[in-house]
């Protein structure tokens, strides 16, 4: 295994891999799948988690496991629970792009999981342009579908707490742009006004390429379907049952380099399954943002505020 590159923030990192190996001796039924663990990353905020890889004995990837840092213990062990609780809302057809970790428990107090590995999309240019091409039918198909799967109707409580308030508060931050403002003053005054009836749907929250995995090793028993449609989505920690139509789309559109014109053909699609007219996605944009906004955690305000900013442009440049 070689020298252990030393993370940012210092755990014990033998103990922890000793221990991640002799939970996996347990997980893998044929000796031959399980071989050694190495580690992978750690994010630089105190509340990200520590990863490590899982190689068989030939030094193919076979899994991750996620450690929970110890200002979070049980980050992971939430984060679990709620692509769980949404993989079940969703049902089996949609439900199967969230994985499904193959153990979990506590380690030295903090909550771990064990995902099956799938494949990142490639970072080569040419590479990238092609297989987004290729999974982005997949995916803008999927999203409409649980788009419509968990359409529900908020209260006048939830409009107030969900959309009005969030409107406000994008609307009162000093560091955002004037046009992101005049966006949270318009949506608030087709609110006020009823021309605009909002509605909640299942919304991932950081839906861009790099949460886009493809399983190759059919983890998720689609083997018979073209790799687009083998496609998992990752890191549901910040995923909202009540969420906002239509911000995951512009999210992975303008991730995935899509074409104007394409986005507005799926901008459309949406906007029919939300009853609402196109120029209302900004309403739903916007209050997605101010969510995200009164909700930001360990997230620095300069990279929220550019990605508001991405996001209106890429939706503004399709309407």
């Amino acid at each position: 295994m070689g020298e252990i590159e030393i993370p940012p923030r210092e755990i014990d990192l033998r103990a922890t891999i000793e221990n991640l190996q002799s939970i996996l001796y347990g997980v893998f039924d044929h000796p031959e799948s399980f071989g050694s663990v190495d580690f992978l990353s750690q994010g630089l905020c105190a509340d990200s988690s520590t990863n490590f890889l899982v190689h068989n004995r030939s030094g193919q990837p076979v899994a991750v496991a996620l450690l929970s840092p110890e200002s979070v213990p049980d980050l992971i062990e939430s984060a679990i629970a709620k692509s769980q609780y949404l993989k079940e809302k969703l049902g089996h057809e949609l439900g199967v792009v969230i994985p499904t970790p193959l153990a979990q428990g506590t380690l030295f107090g903090n909550s771990y999981a064990v995902m099956p590995y799938f494949y990142k999309l490639s970072d080569s240019r040419l590479k990238a342009t092609y297989e987004n091409y290729r999974v982005r039918t997949s995916l803008y198909d999927w999203l409409l579908s649980a788009t419509t799967k968990t359409l529900t109707k908020p209260s006048g409580e939830e409009i107030e707490a969900y959309f009005r308030h969030p409107l406000q508060h994008l609307k009162s931050l000093g560091y955002m742009s004037a046009a992101i403002k005049d966006v949270a003053d318009r949506a608030l005054k087709r609110l006020d006004q009823g021309k605009w009836s909002p509605r909640f749907c299942t919304m991932h929250g950081d839906l861009w390429r790099g949460n886009i995995l493809i399983d190759h090793q059919h983890f998720t028993g689609r083997e018979e379907q073209t790799w687009p449609n083998q496609f998992v989505i990752i890191d549901w920690a910040g995923a909202l049952e009540k969420g906002y139509g239509l911000f995951d789309l512009v999210r992975i559109s303008e991730s995935l380099h899509t074409l104007p014109t394409t986005l507005r053909r799926q901008l459309m699609e949406t906007c029919e399954v939300l009853n609402c007219t196109v120029s209302d996605a900004s309403s739903y944009i916007a209050a997605a943002l101010g969510y995200l906004g009164l909700n930001l955690g360990h997230f620095p305000k300069d990279r929220y505020r550019e990605m508001s900013s991405r996001c209106m442009r890429t939706l503004e440049s399709s309407l």
